[in-house]
């Protein structure tokens, strides 16, 4: 009998970049076919993943930047070839089209007039604007 692998998170790195954890170590013949980056934002273009990397329970994935601020679901799914298991074949992405896709948004990009004004206004005080872990800087 075979388990339900799962997302346990996904980390938007940068606006290329995206690290998801699963419940389980991949396999490492996954493709770029098992992984779709699509838009939940109106007039929003899906981003095309261009490369997956597999370490264990994470995967890392490079695709098309995103847009700033947009939300999009990362999706995963099986093919033919990839399908979309554990590495011991114990466990198997469910895909209902609900537990095999996660919600992300798109970063601030980096040079953002409004971020810097204020990272400069509450230097060196108790908001810790240089820390991006602290609650004021997380939204």
């Amino acid at each position: 009998m075979t388990q339900n692998l799962r997302i346990v998170s996904a980390q938007v790195i940068d606006s290329s970049n995206i690290e998801v954890k699963f419940t389980d170590n991949l396999v490492t013949n996954l493709v770029t076919s098992n992984v779709s980056i699509i838009a939940d934002t109106p007039n929003v273009p899906d981003s095309i993943v261009q490369g997956i990397k597999i370490t264990g329970t994470i995967m890392s994935v490079v695709c098309q930047p995103l847009s700033q601020f947009a939300t999009y679901f990362i999706k995963f799914q099986s093919t033919a070839q990839h399908p979309f298991i554990s590495v011991n074949g114990t466990a198997r992405l469910s895909e209902d089209g609900i537990s095999n896709k996660f919600l992300i948004t798109g970063p601030m990009e980096p040079d953002n007039p409004i971020k810097n004004f204020l990272s400069s206004y509450f230097k060196d005080n108790i908001y810790n604007g240089d820390d991006d872990q602290t609650v004021v800087n997380k939204y």
